[in-house]
């Protein structure tokens, strides 16, 4: 990934969904150089509430725990890095 760098190959969306990235992005190194060349965590969780509520984003962290949530709120999880 650092040889090829933003400009060739996959692009960071590839690099997060692409199976064949899988269980590498698993790895510290994997998501260390995804930040280094990207600029951004390989797994970013956005938090929207739809009942009127504060929408948050949480960049490279875990997904809340279901309790933090309302039964109208929506969880999207970009990227699959853990």
């Amino acid at each position: 990934m650092k040889a090829l760098g933003p400009w060739v190959g996959p692009k960071k969306e590839g690099y997060r969904d692409w199976p064949v990235f899988t269980e590498i992005r698993k790895t510290v190194e994997f998501q260390a150089a995804f930040m280094e060349i990207f600029g951004e965590p390989l797994t970013t969780v956005t938090v929207v509430s739809t009942s009127g509520g504060q929408s948050m984003t949480e960049e490279g962290g875990e997904a809340p725990s279901q309790n933090s949530q309302t039964s109208a709120d929506s969880v999207k999880v970009s990227g699959t890095g853990q």
